[in-house]
């Protein structure tokens, strides 16, 4: 599907609410911590949350954890590591570009089941996992549902990989082709923000702050979005 297409907001569809943070600044935290408060509002959170593992300070893998309807983490597996040999004092220190652009890097495969991507050597399968979970969460039309998706980027607009068929369930719920959950809230970066909201028109972006305690911050703002669109309690 193309990343300029747009999918017009339904009268009474989900709520769709854009978390955009850069890189580090706390968005799979501020996911846990909005799941946790939800929980306690009344509503029922679901979905992913892919909190970093970092080791000597420097992040080595990504996790995915589904959300359990209490709030809290549920089975975690590994959907990247960073590649041993990545050169990254020789890597540009660039945001992503759109994704209408050209540049940037490109997936490569490395076998059946894993390819490289920038940095990161990521699990189809492990992908594969994290997609079903998504899906399978946006598919019930439970009141009071908050689907928490961590996160849309350049793999799914401008490649078609890694979380493409929740990205495809987003854009028919958006568009009214099934009933949906209450809400749906997705993780993106700052330089994707304008594009996955002009995708879903009417959807509302929440910024989080470039300081400290960005992911409490983010998590404050997201429950804020939250009671606006829904109400304080389901």
């Amino acid at each position: 599907m193309d990343a300029a297409a747009t999918h017009e907001a339904r009268p009474g569809g989900p709520a769709i609410i854009l978390a955009s943070a850069g890189r580090g600044a706390g968005k799979s935290t501020a996911f846990a911590i909005a799941a946790a408060r939800a929980t306690e509002l009344g509503w029922e959170p679901r979905g992913i949350v892919c909190p970093g593992v970092y080791r000597d300070g420097l992040k080595a893998a990504v996790l995915c954890r589904i959300l359990i309807p209490d709030g809290s983490a549920g089975e975690a597996w590994e959907l990247a590591r960073c590649l041993p040999d990545y050169d990254s004092a020789g890597a540009a220190a660039a945001p992503s570009p759109g994704p209408g652009s050209p540049g940037g890097p490109r997936p490569v495969m490395l076998d059946a089941g894993r390819f490289s991507y920038g940095k990161w050597e990521f699990s189809l399968d492990g992908l594969r996992r994290a997609d079903a979970a998504c899906i399978d969460a946006l598919a019930e039309a439970a009141r009071g549902r908050i689907v928490f998706v961590d996160e849309i980027g350049p793999l799914e607009l401008k490649f078609g990989l890694g979380l493409a068929g929740t990205l495809a369930a987003i854009d028919g719920l958006a568009a009214g082709v099934e009933e949906a959950p209450a809400a749906i809230v997705v993780a993106v970066r700052p330089e994707l923000a304008g594009s996955l909201a002009e995708r879903w028109p009417g959807s509302r972006t929440v910024r989080a702050a470039a300081a400290a305690m960005a992911a409490e911050g983010l998590a404050d703002e997201l429950v804020a979005a939250l009671r606006n669109a829904l109400g304080r309690s389901p």
